[in-house]
């Protein structure tokens, strides 16, 4: 674990008791307003403006992606590797990622069968002594390189900037740019018209190739000459892809979700013919990168793309005033302070502020839902024998982190804020294999905040959430769900939920005095308990139940841990997991005597930590 990751922290938390929740209350609302899908198999760049979402903090950083092109075998000239390896050299010395995208195959002559990157030693070996750096990520470029057909794009260039592929709007997508008239064209393309099983057996022979040459497998896929089309997405995303990295023109659109992957277009490039081409390119290049990052909202992300034969003398090898004044476009970059660098691969699929929410159906399973690119919800699994899956786009626009249960027969019910105000759901149908659409169960929430949710028993759901006034409204019901009933209080947090046996529910939440509250539901509803402690402000607690008659809450402390109280038969006191969180917690229990808490930490990832007789170290997810 890295000091950015959850650092252990040993503060004792300040546990405090305080007066009861007072009741506050008031009427009902119940709107019917649609749910928008964010995202979808549309263009979703004017949503966005001009920023991916990405892992930004409120320090309003901008994150900045370099791709080289055209890595391949057998370069023709025999000088390449020493400009590749300079090139690269600038990347180490800087300390700044880049992204490598592969020619699996560039001989089409020689057998599908035959591993052409396996030929090269040179490159092989090379690559090979780079592949575990986390500054260099293995990309898919293609497969041959070759061109198959020709696709219709629109050319355009902006104010102060080298030619580059786009839309003919992409002032849209960074406010502040103007540009001339598009001008159509014709652009090579590998994959464009190909049929879907042709596409798909290519990409999956060079994804494979590139596997057994370096030991990874590319997330990454970028189509030669930034043109495919329909079927290039379909099977880049059955094959495992998750991000497509291309021009706006491919598919006009800056950033999108689109056949299942997303979409990222590629709004900036380097390379010129001669020194005197790159002084002044360079110097433009300088311009029109300030303009898009003092336009960009935090989290905002912008592609570099460049091809490392560009630092070329004729020759072969590598320029040094071309090296010199790449350097010094990143110390530019650096000089503004507002600059992050990240891989294409390393962007977050998540925002960082929601809480994740997790759901076990049985003791081999777990299923986490969190808020994401295009505030959507997103998924994940984990299934005890590959462990955990890509991130799943499941769209909808969220307003909240979301919350899931079961109300049982395999299902699972995710509940959220909406655009509206109002709680929203969505489940699995057909026996989990397939999603409903978004349905709308009214109320208003309290902005900030998101629902909770449990079930006592078969076909039982029961939702609770904070209103507008501040106290806890409840719904429920077995098959048909009952009026909104506020169940009182005064709520600074979202509430969390939880059944130890069947017609039961405890509910906790962080009350006004920033300590923990306990109302629960046995046959009538309790009065508000006060279990201590302080919680982090702007965060709320989770619960818990491994079987009946234990319940585990879990919330942030003010000294960001993870604080833990259990209760089995009676309340235990507090105790310190320790970990650095950065969002509220989530928890769920896949078997008698073991829980699973999952909670963002300060490298903005997903971090794990499990009991199963006894606590174990915290356990990295991957990148939210």
């Amino acid at each position: 674990m890295n000091a950015y990751g959850l650092a252990a922290v040993l503060i004792v938390i300040l546990l405090s008791s305080a007066a009861g929740l007072p009741t506050v209350r008031a009427a009902d609302a119940t709107v019917n307003k649609s749910l928008p899908t964010a995202g979808g198999d549309s263009n979703y760049s004017q949503a966005l403006s001009n920023a991916a979402i990405v892992n930004a903090s409120a320090t309003q950083k901008k994150y900045i992606v370099f791709r080289d092109d055209d890595i391949a075998p057998d370069y023709p000239n025999p000088h390449y590797l020493d400009t590749l390896k300079a090139v690269n050299q600038v990347h180490i010395d800087e300390n700044v990622p880049v992204t490598l995208a592969v020619i699996p195959h560039p001989d089409p002559n020689l057998s599908a069968s035959t591993n052409e990157l396996l030929g090269d030693t040179l490159l092989l070996d090379y690559l090979r002594s780079i592949v575990n750096s986390p500054l260099f990520e293995f990309a898919q470029h293609g497969y041959t390189h070759q061109e198959y057909s020709q696709k219709t794009v629109s050319t355009v260039e902006l104010t102060g900037a080298a030619p580059l592929l786009g839309s003919g709007g992409l002032a849209d997508d960074f406010p502040g740019l103007t540009s001339a008239a598009p001008l159509v064209g014709q652009s090579p393309s590998e994959f464009y018209g190909r049929p879907y099983a042709d596409q798909y057996n290519i990409i999956k022979q060079g994804r494979d190739d590139i596997k057994g040459a370096f030991g990874v497998q590319p997330t990454t896929f970028v189509p030669p000459w930034n043109t495919g089309d329909s079927n290039t997405l379909k099977a880049a995303n059955a094959l495992g892809f998750t991000l497509y990295s291309t021009s706006p023109a491919d598919f006009n659109t800056y950033d999108a979700i689109l056949q299942g992957i997303r979409v990222q277009g590629v709004p900036l490039s380097l390379g010129w013919a001669s020194d005197t081409d790159w002084q002044a390119g360079m110097s433009q290049l300088n311009q029109q990168t300030d303009s898009l990052l003092n336009a960009a909202n935090g989290g905002g992300t912008f592609v570099v793309l460049y091809h490392f034969k560009d630092f070329m003398n004729p020759d072969g090898s590598p320029d040094p005033a071309r090296i010199a004044l790449f350097t010094q476009y990143i110390d530019h970059l650096k000089g503004r302070g507002d600059v992050l660098f990240s891989t294409l691969s390393g962007q977050s699929v998540l925002n960082p502020s929601p809480a994740p929410a997790v759901y076990s159906q049985d003791g081999n399973s777990l299923d986490v839902f969190a808020q994401g690119v295009y505030h959507a919800l997103w998924h994940k699994d984990w299934n005890g024998t590959t462990g955990w899956s890509s991130w799943e786009y499941l769209g909808g626009y969220l307003t909240s982190s979301p919350v899931v249960t079961s109300s049982g027969n395999g299902a699972i019910d995710v509940f959220v804020r909406g655009t509206d105000g109002a709680l929203w759901s969505k489940y699995t149908t057909d026996g989990g294999t397939s999603w409903s659409n978004w349905i709308s169960l009214g109320g208003q929430i309290a902005a900030g905040t998101g629902p909770a949710a449990c079930s006592w028993g078969s076909g039982r759901l029961d939702v609770f959430v904070e209103g507008t006034d501040g106290a806890l409204w409840h719904k429920g019901g077995t098959g048909t769900w009952s009026s909104w009933q506020s169940l009182g209080g005064v709520l600074t947090s979202s509430p969390a939920a939880a059944s130890q046996t069947t017609n039961s529910i405890n509910i906790v939440v962080r009350g006004n005095d920033g300590a923990l509250w306990h109302k629960w539901w046995s046959n009538g509803w309790s009065s508000w308990q006060s279990l201590g402690g302080k919680i982090a402000s702007g965060t709320g607690p989770a619960a818990s139940s491994w079987g009946s008659g234990r319940l585990d809450v879990f919330v942030e402390g003010t000294n960001g841990a993870l604080w833990h109280r259990p209760y089995s038969g009676s309340w235990g006191g507090w105790d310190s997991l320790g970990g650095y969180l950065t969002s509220s917690p989530t928890a769920a229990s896949s078997t008698s005597g073991k829980i699973d808490v999952f909670v963002r930490g300060g490298d903005n990832g997903l971090w794990q930590k499990t009991y199963n007789n006894g606590w174990v170290s915290w356990t990295s997810v991957g990148d939210m």
